[in-house]
């Protein structure tokens, strides 16, 4: 076997992309794909050749009713309203009626469509953070939002494929687990101006928050550790699970939504310092950042001066991805990868694919160097927006760490250091997150 191909009517960046990302990051198949537009050349038996030509159909080994979109180069609205139906027991859309066609549904428009979030290009309606959220998506809307369809999809191709060419040379794929920190709030009392403290006193007070007046008074007194201060517990249970591990470090100014210790203060950037020396750290963008290129760039440079190392990774605050404006300004100052693409709102696959994948600009119409790494799950979703018990938190997320482990996808988890504090809301959490690492890194055996 010398190369894939694949007759097209036309060749466009879109089709480039979306084979790109089925046939070599995910099948992780080593022969060159070979688009080609005159159905006249002749079979070669070292080709296997796909028809993605509707004028064509007999081309090649199988055949695929090509849908308009990967032939555009614009948006279109009409695509903000989708028909998701059953299709071999999962969902699909962009449906045809040709029966030449190996389905009745052109699963590589399908494809497309969810890893490049379309339809979160065709509207305007955001939450009071000016997010798009889950409940606004198809995944949600059609129940599918707790499976990476498009994985699912491509594993059902790949069984088409071989059907008519067993020796297709396709790697094997590794279930991997990654756990992230977010540190919005690097300590609760400690390091904070002093009239930020007096504020937070007089607020306390008037509300007669006893539990906080409590904690807060015995770290004053030098009586217990800052309760936010959890960062030798994170790193003894990186000793004892041996996971990747990466942390993300909010520098921006003070704000309504920003609110960690000054980038400034000595012992932040001792903290920031000690971390980088031993885990992989990236940038935690401000909110304010989102809105000023100038503002991200500074805060970029803040954490390579503090940790004295390129910073090539993020994850938005409070994950606020505006498509496009967040991931061309991440470009626009030098970031590589980002971790933001999940809903804070809820658990599951905000692009329906478990696998790294390179964001593709709908308003530029291409393929950029971006690597996207999506998250499945966060400790504020399960706590504060489910509103879970530690007791049921595991249970919720079991479905997701399995729906991972069979497509030999990447899990990510976000985790917050304040999350292990054991106290206020987050009773029992350091307990529920120990439970999920002893499942998460479960071997198991897959099985398509």
């Amino acid at each position: 076997m010398q190369k894939i191909q694949i007759l097209v009517p036309t060749i466009t960046t879109r089709l480039k992309y979306t084979f790109d990302f089925i046939w070599k990051t995910f099948l992780q198949c080593p022969l060159p794909l070979d688009f080609v537009t005159d159905p006249t050349i002749n079979k070669h038996p070292e080709y296997f050749q796909i028809s993605y030509h509707k004028q064509y159909p007999s081309f090649g080994n199988c055949y695929f009713h090509p849908h308009q979109i990967l032939l555009e180069n614009q948006l279109v609205t009409s695509y903000k309203k989708m028909e998701f139906s059953m299709c071999e027991g999962l969902k699909a859309s962009f449906w045809h009626k040709d029966h030449l066609s190996e389905l009745p549904f052109d699963p590589f428009a399908l494809i497309f469509y969810l890893i490049s979030r379309y339809e979160e290009y065709l509207t305007t309606e955001r939450d009071h953070h000016q997010r798009f959220v889950a409940q606004q998506s198809h995944a949600h809307q059609h129940g599918f939002l707790q499976q990476p369809l498009v994985d699912l999809w491509i594993i059902r191709l790949r069984a088409i494929f071989q059907k008519y060419c067993p020796s297709l040379p396709f790697g094997k794929r590794h279930y991997r687990f990654l756990a992230t920190y977010d540190i919005d709030y690097a300590y609760a009392f400690r390091q904070k101006s002093w009239w930020r403290q007096v504020a937070a006193l007089g607020r306390n007070i008037l509300r007669r928050d006893t539990e906080t007046l409590r904690l807060q008074w015995k770290t004053w007194r030098g009586k217990i550790q800052d309760p936010f201060d959890t960062f030798d517990y994170l790193h003894q249970l990186y000793t004892k699970k041996q996971q990747t591990t990466r942390y993300f470090f909010l520098v921006g100014d003070y704000g309504k939504y920003d609110k960690n210790i000054h980038y400034k203060n000595p012992t932040f950037r001792k903290l920031i310092q000690k971390i980088a020396d031993i885990y992989p750290i990236g940038l935690h963008p401000s909110y304010a950042s989102n809105q000023s290129l100038e503002q991200l760039l500074l805060e970029k440079k803040r954490l390579e001066e503090i940790s004295n190392q390129e910073i090539k990774h993020s994850r938005q605050h409070f994950l606020r991805v505006h498509l496009p404006t967040t991931y061309q300004n991440l470009l626009a100052i030098g970031i590589q990868e980002d971790y933001s693409m999940g809903y804070a709102n809820d658990i599951g696959f905000r692009a329906s694919t478990a696998q790294v994948f390179n964001w593709f600009d709908l308003h530029q119409n291409k393929a950029t160097l971006l690597k996207i790494h999506p998250f499945q799950l966060m400790d504020v979703t399960l706590n504060t927006y489910l509103k879970l018990s530690p007791k049921t938190a595991n249970d919720y997320s079991q479905s997701v760490r399995e729906s991972t482990q069979a497509v030999e996808g990447q899990l990510v988890s976000i985790w917050h250091n304040n999350s292990f504090c054991e106290a206020w809301q987050w009773w029992g959490w350091r307990q529920v997150y120990e439970d999920f690492l002893d499942q998460v890194d479960l071997p198991r055996k897959i099985q398509h």
